[in-house]
């Protein structure tokens, strides 16, 4: 996070075969979720996982 024209900005990257962007596309909205580092191997275990074809937060 950072800041742009002295207000709060982030920025998100997607690549074009990610299910992410297509859902973004589909809803036309997202939200940013920031968690404590206490979470890291969580979120890389998700951030590595597709939920295109599976229900990873069963996994």
């Amino acid at each position: 996070m950072g800041l742009l024209f002295k207000k709060p900005t982030t920025w998100c990257t997607l690549r074009a075969d990610r299910y992410t962007l297509e859902l973004i596309q589909k809803e036309q909205t997202y939200t940013l979720s920031y968690f404590p580092n206490e979470y890291k191997e969580q979120i890389l275990f998700l951030g590595s996982k597709s939920g295109r074809d599976s229900e990873k937060m069963k996994e």
